[in-house]
């Protein structure tokens, strides 16, 4: 994120509180593979461990995690970006 602008394009929101991992890759898998590169996944889930289990599976998926906001103790949103993620040069 640039800074420059406060619009995303965003394809689709997923609920992945309550889900087990299994369910989580499944949903995160089909969702990844059914939207254009480029664009966000907006995924909620409702446990902190669960954030970590989840980038660890995107890149495989071609995605990566690009911001996590914190709703309230239990509840996070995820901003999820169907793209590989490009790495800067120091």
């Amino acid at each position: 994120m640039d800074g420059k602008s406060d619009s995303f394009d965003i394809a689709k929101e997923i609920d992945l509180r309550d889900k087990n991992e299994s369910e989580v890759y499944n949903i995160l898998d089909s969702t990844i593979k059914n939207i254009q590169k480029g664009r966000y996944v907006l995924a909620y889930v409702n446990e902190y461990d669960k954030i970590t289990k989840i980038a660890q599976k995107l890149p495989a998926l071609g995605a990566y995690i690009e911001n996590v906001l914190k709703k309230n103790e239990r509840d996070f949103l995820i901003m999820i970006k169907n793209d590989v993620k490009q790495t800067e040069n120091a």
